[in-house]
């Protein structure tokens, strides 16, 4: 029997890395389970155990202990081999360079022989490259196992050469063939716990956590990585994994074994990487039931196969599980079945995604955009779907561009995989429409943490705006009682932003009551929109910062012509502006919203200097809606009001931050990143005077409108509600853009 080491490296690891890069070493695992089994005198040499992360400044984030203390502990060996694993990111030119070339030196010193193995357990993406162009780039080494490598290694120190184990011509002279493997069962070793320091391992994968290296893990929790089956036997095009490889389970009975066994260690969660961990439907559910019976919380970092999920099996999830995650992929069937090769039906899925809300389990589901072949219909099409998803079922969208897998191997002639490789995965080579999208779901996104109730506290007021969006309502309070009773059920639906306008609710009575009410309730984040003339009287606006609000004043021009011909209101200006300069030395956030129109659109530099000057530091220019008293009449054309914004843009760049509402994306090429568009609205809700509740977004859609020639392929299309449509006046198709530019 033989004397062997296996070495699991230190490896560089990019910001933008892709799969759990600590789980690799489930290859070194299973190797020294294998080599044990044999009866070898095996040792795991692991840098993970031997050093804490170092992450540099370029934000490159060393995985374990520095070569220098790995050669020091192996130097403690007496070993006749040395089995190094070569991870798909030991590929990187980083890595072989200032890792594996400094390795294989100082590891050259101690007499025994080197081989390589990939340690590649098929639930990760898998880099390829040539093992002769390997063996002629480290002289040292005698062999590289590729693939699986623990059954190749095994035949190698049993002088029988396999397929997969690739030597130098010394060596293979030596070797006899190998027997066939055996069809059927499983090669997964069970977890060598007994040679593992598993309260370790604990610890590493938990600073690795720490360092986003085990992703959706910010609790803390006792994980360890763990496979009940392993392969595939699906190919669909967009997969990384390694190819050809049969599903191979493994026997239930000892993976609970196993299981019950790293509890009694000190794990709380298992994170399973199987491939597709449920492509045996009923042994999946049973493997729940497992889990469940030893008292792990489980997470299957690959996601479920969609289409092989029973009926029933979200309500066991439910129980052990923290998230469901699933992969679409796209919502145009000939993209998802032909140019991606994913025959799932989207009905089904969506039915699995339901059923899961439905248990009160979180869901994820990845779409690709970008494959060959798709159009800008069908990638709005997959989009259009994915935000339909998350209103109705909170399921969250994980979209990423289409990269080719054969990205992902060392190109010919090279010995090493480019360091920014990874970076494909991060959309640095798309195009700007496929950009803009990614851009517009992760809006869509991100306006999950904007959910919002706004009240309507009255609607008197002491302006008269010619715009003004409940202009034509009664002038009157609104009902304290059915305010406050809003706020409570707003809360506990998980509403946790407030603002307050009206009207003007600087002059509602109860302002104060309803502000400590909602404090009570356990607001923290309030917003008066207020026209600022009561915050002139300096006690006023001392009481009301004293409340911790936040403050954002109505301002619509530079002087009094302009401002006070839009709010009708003599001497307006001149309270607004004291009211303003005040609330600047009393509020901790105090911004300032414009609504634009014909008769202030050229005053908007103007407007905007002096505003910088005062110290103003966000300034919101909201497009006129048709409501209230608002017109047609009163609306700026998009070249006039894409003119106006770049120059306001321009001349105020780093002096305000300057946010865009209520336009359409195509009516401002090139300001795309400062328009909010009315996208976030869908989740604030809006309780008028009068008592009605209604959803901000599905209320101003009724205004809205696409028009499918421009809109269907525009980029901005899932978070873009069209072009306003005034009652007297509707939008002519001249006043509309022919085309929707780029990103």
């Amino acid at each position: 029997m033989a004397r062997v080491l296996i070495v699991y490296p230190p490896a560089w690891l990019p910001p933008d890395f892709v799969d759990v890069p600590p789980f690799t070493v489930l290859g070194a695992f299973d190797l020294l389970a294998a080599l044990a089994a044999e009866g070898h005198e095996v040792a795991l040499l692991d840098a993970l155990v031997l050093g804490e992360p170092f992450r540099r400044e370029d934000r490159w984030l060393r995985m374990g202990a520095s070569v220098d203390d790995v050669l020091a502990a192996a130097a403690r060996h007496e070993v006749d081999w040395i089995a190094i694993q070569r991870t798909p990111y030991h590929r990187l030119t980083r890595n072989v360079t200032g890792v594996l070339d400094p390795l294989l030196a100082g590891l050259s010193s101690l007499g025994a022989r080197l081989v390589f193995f990939d340690g590649h357990l098929g639930e990760t993406h898998y880099v390829r490259d040539d093992p002769e162009r390997v063996l002629a780039r480290h002289p040292g080494v005698e062999a590289v196992a590729t693939r699986e490598s623990s059954h190749a290694l095994v035949e190698l120190l049993a002088g029988r050469r396999t397929p997969g184990l690739h030597t130098r011509a010394e060596l293979a002279a030596t070797l006899t063939p190998a027997p066939a493997r055996p069809e059927g069962g499983s090669a997964l070793h069970d977890l060598p716990l007994d040679r593992l320091d598993v309260p370790v391992y604990i610890q590493r994968f938990r600073l690795l956590a720490d360092e986003d290296l085990v992703l959706e893990v910010h609790d803390g929790a006792a994980i360890f990585p763990v496979q009940s089956s392993r392969g595939c036997p699906y190919a669909c095009r967009f997969c990384t994994r390694e190819e050809g490889r049969r599903w191979e389970p493994r026997a239930l009975d000892a993976f609970e074994a196993e299981a019950a066994r790293l509890k009694a260690a000190g794990v709380e969660r298992l994170h399973v990487v199987d491939a597709i961990a449920n492509l045996d439907a009923e042994r999946f559910d049973d493997l729940l039931g497992r889990l469940q019976r030893v008292g792990l919380r489980v997470a299957f970092p690959n996601g479920l196969r969609v289409d092989r999920l029973r009926e029933g099996t979200a309500a066991l999830l439910a129980r052990v599980a923290d998230e469901l995650t699933v992969s679409v992929e796209s919502a145009d069937e000939h993209v998802r079945t032909v140019a991606l090769r994913k025959s799932i039906d989207l009905s089904r899925a969506e039915a699995a995604v339901a059923a899961a809300h439905a248990e009160g389990l979180p869901v994820s589901v990845h779409w690709i955009l970008g494959a060959p072949g798709e159009d800008a219909r069908a990638a709005n099409r997959t989009l259009l779907v994915a935000a339909d998803w998350l209103e109705r079922y909170g399921a969250r969208p994980l979209v990423q561009a289409y990269v080719d897998p054969a990205r992902l191997q060392v190109p010919p002639g090279a010995d090493s995989l480019p360091d920014d490789t990874y970076a494909e995965f991060q959309a640095t080579h798309v195009d700007r429409d496929l950009r803009a999208r990614l851009v517009a779901i992760d809006r869509k996104l991100a306006e999950r943490g904007e959910a919002k109730l706004i009240i309507n506290l009255s609607y008197a007021c002491n302006n008269s705006c010619v715009f003004c969006s409940v202009g034509d309502r009664p002038r009157r309070d609104g009902d304290f009682d059915r305010q406050f009773s809003e706020l409570r059920a707003a809360w506990d639906r998980g509403i946790r932003l407030l603002d307050l306008d009206g009207g003007e609710p600087t002059l509602y009575p109860r302002l104060f009551d309803l502000i400590a009410a909602a404090r009570d309730v356990g607001f923290r984040t309030i917003t008066v929109t207020s026209n600022g003339r009561r915050l002139a009287y300096r006690s006023f606006a001392t009481r009301l910062a004293a409340t911790g609000v936040q403050l954002l004043v109505s301002l619509h021009g530079s002087g009094p012509a302009v401002h006070e011909a839009l709010t009708r209101a003599p001497g307006s200006f001149r309270q607004t502006m004291a009211g303003l300069a005040a609330s600047l030395g009393l509020f901790r956030d105090v911004g300032v919203n414009t609504t634009v129109v014909r008769g202030n659109v050229a005053d908007l530099p103007a407007l905007g200097e002096r505003l910088a000057r005062l110290g103003v530091q966000r300034w919101t220019l909201q497009a006129l809606t048709p409501f209230g008293n608002a017109s047609g009449a009163q609306a700026i054309a998009p070249d006039e009001a894409r003119a106006a914004f770049e120059q306001v843009l321009e001349r105020l760049a780093g002096r305000l931050s300057i946010s865009i509402i209520g336009l359409p994306y195509c009516q401002l090429p090139g300001l795309e990143a400062h328009v909010l568009d009315d996208h976030f609205k869908m989740v604030r809700e809006m309780l008028f005077a009068d008592g009605t509740l209604v959803n901000l977004g599905r209320y101003l859609a009724e205004r809205r409108r696409h028009v499918p020639d421009l809109c269907d392929p525009c980029p901005w299309r899932v978070i873009c509600n069209g072009f306003w449509q005034f009652p007297d006046d509707p939008s002519a198709p001249s006043d509309l853009p022919t085309t929707c530019p780029p990103a």
